[in-house]
């Protein structure tokens, strides 16, 4: 739904960012719902909130939040190169969950970047 009606979602926006207290369902689902309505208006906000998510301690949520980064690089390509360059800095940390995650994320979107600069050669 919030793909659908984005625009009904935007105002509201900080209003599912993530709490402590948010079970992991609900944590997964509002993650959904960020990634959704990222628009370039609004994805550096967004963008500093993933920060945080990915030092949480639910291993679920933060391998998923790299995921949610990967998938806002793909859809908004003016952030791809901060996006990966953010993902960079994730394997140097100690959390194994995000360092794997986040090679399996700069692999897929790099294999985009290379699909999309080869049809443009085509």
């Amino acid at each position: 739904m919030s793909a659908k009606y984005r625009h009904l979602f935007e105002h509201h926006m900080k209003s599912f960012f993530v709490n402590a207290s948010d079970p992991t369902h609900v944590r997964l689902l509002k993650l959904e719902i960020l990634t959704n309505i990222a628009t370039e208006s609004n994805i550096g906000v967004l963008l500093r909130e993933f920060q945080t998510y990915v030092y949480s301690s639910d291993k679920e949520f933060a391998a998923a939040t790299v995921h949610a980064i990967g998938r806002c690089a793909a859809d908004i390509s003016e952030i791809t190169d901060v996006c990966l360059h953010g993902l960079m800095n994730l394997i140097s940390t100690k959390d194994d969950t995000v360092v794997g995650e986040s090679v399996i994320v700069i692999k897929k979107l790099l294999q985009m970047q290379s699909s999309d600069k080869s049809n443009h050669y085509q």
